[in-house]
């Protein structure tokens, strides 16, 4: 027997006449096999929209961070504040805001504050937290104790304003006056 005869022949389960082989749909596995495929394009689209970074437009002037960082064993040239600056600058560059100009603050103790403006949007914070957090830098750990918006037009927080400083004046004040 030549080596094609079975290749062109009439094999078993063969359909045709032409030896290729035909398997018969049934309308209940096209049904099926819609449905599958309809939930996975379903997943796939949650899928991206739940790990997708959208960014929204934020009202207010700034992000105010703060932040607690040690260090064990690490390089003996490199102080605590050098490595806190070095993780903060590589952050920045994740997200759409600068460090402001004041800096980076030590307030002792391994706590931290910066302002990043322009402010931070939810997605941004979460990726700005993530970087603070991992460990890019050897032998340095960053906590990020808060993240917050800042509202005053200097980029300060409106609730440290001073009595009366974010009233409005024409609002009538009757306490105090007698009818």
């Amino acid at each position: 027997m030549p080596l094609g005869a079975l290749a062109v022949g009439n094999a078993p389960g063969s359909t045709n006449g032409d030896g290729g082989w035909r398997k018969k749909l049934s309308p209940l596995k096209i049904l099926l096999g819609a449905i599958g495929l309809a939930i996975g394009v379903v997943l796939v689209l949650l899928l991206r929209e739940a790990t997708l970074s959208t960014h929204e437009t934020v009202e207010g002037q700034g992000t105010e961070v703060e932040l607690f960082a040690e260090t064990k064993g690490g390089e003996t040239g490199q102080s605590l504040d050098e490595m806190v600056e070095a993780q903060l600058l590589n952050c920045r560059l994740e997200v759409s805001s600068d460090i402001d100009g004041a800096g980076i603050e030590s307030l002792g103790e391994g706590r931290y504050r910066a302002v990043l403006m322009p402010v931070l949007d939810e997605t941004n914070q979460r990726q700005f937290r993530g970087c603070l957090e991992d460990w890019l830098i050897d032998h340095v750990r960053i906590d990020v104790l808060e993240l917050d918006e800042l509202d005053g037009p200097d980029g300060s927080d409106a609730l440290d304003e001073p009595d009366g400083a974010g009233e409005d004046p024409d609002q009538d004040d009757d306490a105090g006056e007698d009818d």
